[in-house]
């Protein structure tokens, strides 16, 4: 049986092969790529997860470890079996449990935000919970006051994938790696499942993990004010532009870049206006041609990302009021208001539906 490495890209398994330059590696860690990588990853992981439970609505949980209420493993992780109200009935097997975890470290123990596999500090729980506070200030605020700080150093085709310009940011070095380790297994060769690169994709507490990191980045960019002056995505090209391939709920791959996923707040709006007069001046809402507007918000908690949608309009009144009801032909004129870049517009089509009182 062939197995499939949910988190593959992060083992450092590939190369980069450009004219000219030496091999690279290929790495989405110690970079600037680290968020937008994960955001894309948990986007399409939440997509596939949606259609397999026909749920398009559904979202991934996220593990708040930086609130003092969700700093020990989520219970719902624990246990091999989910509870049973029936006696006679095996309890179903609990999906989201994994036996290589650090069993010393099940709830209602605290993570530790400052771990490592060598040490660790020998803290009361109210002792923990104060030091992984700090740390979150630390790694959030006061280690982070720009874009080149919070995501990381710069890191493009035909760079080492590791160096001094690439280096981690403080989130991607602190509680993110911190809870890899915290969680993986410490008697497992290389700490599988969370605690290795080609493993950690294996244990479902890794995609909470992750929703939770991602939430960081939009907490941080949205400290707004004259403290956070530069709490902003990078606006270098070589950042906006990086893409990855994924494959979709369809089974169909998918390109999408960086500046695709930070514009959390835009939406899509176009008006529709039929007939409607080059005369030059401004059409509005109140023309006698409007026929009506198409918007979407973005798509999944606010991220812009790749959807399909429509919109249907009556035109009987309107052809009415500019007496063109009998005519053979109309124009439509489709006029962007916001959003619109990227729109493709994939099929008009004007039907005659026929009218349930004229209907039997």
């Amino acid at each position: 049986m062939n197995s499939i490495k949910p988190h593959g890209l992060c083992d450092s398994c590939y190369t980069i092969q450009l004219d000219g330059l030496p091999d690279k590696e290929l790495q989405v860690h110690n970079c600037w790529l680290f968020f937008p990588f994960h955001r894309w990853y948990l986007y399409f992981f939440e997509r596939i997860l949606g259609k397999l439970i026909n749920d398009p609505t559904f979202g991934l949980p996220y593990w708040n470890w930086d609130n003092p209420s969700g700093m020990s493993m989520p219970g719902f992780f624990e246990g091999k079996t989910l509870p049973s109200n029936d006696p006679a009935i095996s309890p179903p097997l609990n999906p989201a449990f994994d036996a290589f975890r650090n069993v010393d470290h099940l709830p209602p123990a605290i993570l530790d935000i400052d771990y490592n596999n060598t040490a660790s500090a020998d803290f009361t729980c109210v002792q923990q919970i104060g030091s992984n506070l700090s740390l979150m200030y630390k790694q959030m605020i006061t280690n982070s006051p720009n874009s080149e700080t919070f995501f990381g150093g710069k890191f493009i085709a035909g760079d080492d994938p590791i160096s001094i310009q690439n280096s981690k940011g403080p989130m991607e070095s602190g509680v993110h790696t911190a809870a890899h380790i915290w969680v993986g297994n410490p008697r497992m060769p290389n700490n599988e499942d969370m605690g290795n690169f080609y493993s950690l994709g294996w244990d479902p507490l890794f995609y909470t993990h992750h929703a939770n990191v991602d939430r960081m980045w939009k907490i941080w960019k949205d400290l707004k004010g004259p403290d956070y002056p530069d709490h902003t995505e990078p606006t270098d090209p070589d950042w906006l532009n990086a893409s990855y391939v994924f494959y979709d709920e369809n089974k169909e791959l998918v390109r999408v870049y960086n500046k695709d996923c930070v514009q959390m707040e835009k939406f899509v709006k176009f008006d529709v206006f039929v007939n409607d007069l080059d005369d030059g001046t401004p059409c509005s809402p109140q023309d006698s041609e409007f026929a009506g507007s198409f918007s979407q918000v973005a798509h999944l908690r606010g991220h812009k990302m790749l959807m399909t949608s429509g919109v249907k309009f009556g035109l009987n009144e309107l052809l009415d009021d500019i007496e063109t009801e009998a005519d053979e032909y109309i124009l439509l004129t489709l006029v962007p208001r916001d959003g619109c870049q990227e729109v493709t517009i994939g099929e008009i089509k004007i039907e005659l539906v026929p009218s349930s009182a004229n209907s039997g």
